[in-house]
């Protein structure tokens, strides 16, 4: 395992060369991420890089251009391909500075997925907390379709497992998808009305998420979009939707920034494609007030 490490005055980072995730950060010595610790993949994707798609593809299954392509499923209880093809694939590192680091990889047509794209993520920290850039370009011969998306687990004031449900959630949104119960694929999107977290928000007590959002609202400062204790995330509007999901453990609130969600290389929903030179390019972070 290879991690690369960041500073910059009280933020330190690490990012894994596997997969290219968040493996660890922490401002003034508290860790802000639940660390990876060799968790890269699945089952629960700690920090990860969401390559040419985040969430799942129902049966794995596709069409494109009258074509249809079968994924590996890699969730099998579920049916579906899950969170993409990069989460497992070693990035090469092209610079590395105290505060900095940029890794690239080449995702290669192959059966299932018969496009070529180049990735490149640049991880910084500043006094102002983590930016985190990933961007795509088609270098292949076909129309490719893409998504991204980002799988931190949020500490808020989390210190230990079941914590989290006394720290105060803020957000909102426009919408939300309500997904199928057991195979959490998408079935209908509608405004979203509960507005218990909006505002000064509430605790999260006994809340448990796996739910999707669109429209996530900025707040006051005109850059956060959710707030968890004392933390902020925020992100970009190549980033329209947001994931939020509460692992068993209640260890930390996963919140993951999507460019699109669940199955949209069926639904097409925000889909992105990508035609022979052009590029996609998103943008997210994480500070502390």
């Amino acid at each position: 395992m290879t991690l690369l490490g960041l500073t910059a005055g009280a933020w330190r980072c690490e990012v894994n060369a596997l997969g290219a995730g968040l493996s660890q950060l922490s401002y003034d010595g508290r860790d802000v991420v639940e660390r990876q610790d060799g968790r890269v993949g699945a089952p629960s994707f700690h920090g990860a890089v969401l390559a040419p798609w985040p969430g799942r593809i129902d049966a794995g299954r596709y069409e494109r251009d009258g074509v249809r392509h079968q994924l590996e499923v890699n969730e099998p209880e579920r049916d579906v391909a899950l969170h993409g093809l990069v989460v497992d694939t070693r990035w090469d590192v092209t610079s590395h500075a105290p505060d900095t680091v940029t890794l690239v990889s080449r995702l290669k047509a192959a059966p299932g997925y018969p496009f070529t794209l180049a990735l490149r993520v640049r991880y910084t920290v500043s006094a102002t907390g983590l930016s985190v850039t990933l961007s795509a370009r088609n270098v292949g011969t076909g129309t490719a379709p893409y998504g991204c998306g980002f799988h931190p687990y949020v500490l808020g004031d989390a210190s230990k497992a079941g914590a989290i449900d006394g720290t105060v959630l803020r957000f909102d949104a426009g919408e939300q998808l309500e997904l199928d119960p057991d195979r959490l694929l998408p079935r209908t999107l509608r405004p979203f009305d509960d507005r218990s977290f909006a505002g000064s928000g509430r605790a999260l007590g006994g809340t448990t998420f796996d739910d999707a959002f669109r429209a996530v609202l900025l707040a006051d400062d005109g850059r956060t979009r959710l707030a968890f204790g004392d933390v902020r995330l925020w992100w970009d509007d190549a980033l329209p939707w947001m994931q939020l999901y509460t692992p068993s453990d209640r260890s930390a609130l996963a919140v993951e920034p999507y460019s699109c969600a669940s199955d949209a290389f069926n639904t097409c929903v925000d889909l992105v494609l990508l035609a022979p030179g052009e590029s996609h390019t998103a943008t997210w972070g994480i500070a502390v007030h």
